[in-house]
């Protein structure tokens, strides 16, 4: 099976586990929101 968009699904994930491995646990979502959208 195959994602419809599947280059963007593995960009989206890889900033989340990204900016979770550089800001840790215990963060408000603004805080993760920013920097997700400073990773992608």
């Amino acid at each position: 099976m195959s994602l419809l968009y599947e280059q963007e699904t593995y960009a989206i994930i890889g900033a989340a586990m990204e900016v979770h491995s550089i800001l840790g646990s215990g963060f408000l979502d603004p805080d993760s929101y920013r920097g997700y959208i400073r990773k992608l």
